[in-house]
């Protein structure tokens, strides 16, 4: 053997990254211009990257459209709402062929509270066959 010829065979494979890993990797310039909040770029990076391990389904979507993903952690930054799941203010989801970055009530009391549009808000769970009435937005509803 060539000396060539032997140091390409000894040297390792190089390990590829799956596409939605990559995406998350590459994200970093677009959360870092677009982030005004003070947001981590490596814990919400670690965050996305929890999401799409633990949700098979979100994985395959984000494999397929990585570009997607990537907008979708840009808008965690422009936002300003963690992916933390703790928090359960936003969260990745697989929708139409893209990751989408989507708001939960919290997140959006969240934002309301924190520009001041108001001071509090609480959810309530209401069901089918609960006695629910409306009676305007200055007055607790009947529940």
């Amino acid at each position: 053997m060539t000396k060539a010829h032997t140091a390409t065979a000894d040297a390792a494979p190089a390990k590829q990254h799956a596409p939605y890993v990559v995406a998350i990797a590459e994200a970093k310039g677009g959360f870092m211009k677009a982030n005004s909040s003070g947001l981590d770029y490596q814990a919400e990076s670690l965050f996305a990257m929890q999401a799409c391990q633990n949700n098979d389904y979100l994985m395959r979507v984000a494999t397929e459209n990585p570009t997607s993903l990537k907008i979708a952690i840009a808008n965690v930054a422009a936002i300003g709402l963690t992916l933390n799941p703790v928090f359960g203010f936003a969260f990745l989801v697989p929708r139409d062929g893209k990751v989408l970055l989507d708001i939960s009530y919290r997140g959006l009391i969240k934002i309301a509270t924190d520009i001041g549009s108001i001071k509090w808000a609480k959810a309530e769970l209401v069901y089918t066959k609960d006695d629910f009435r409306y009676l305007g937005p200055a007055t607790s509803p009947h529940h």
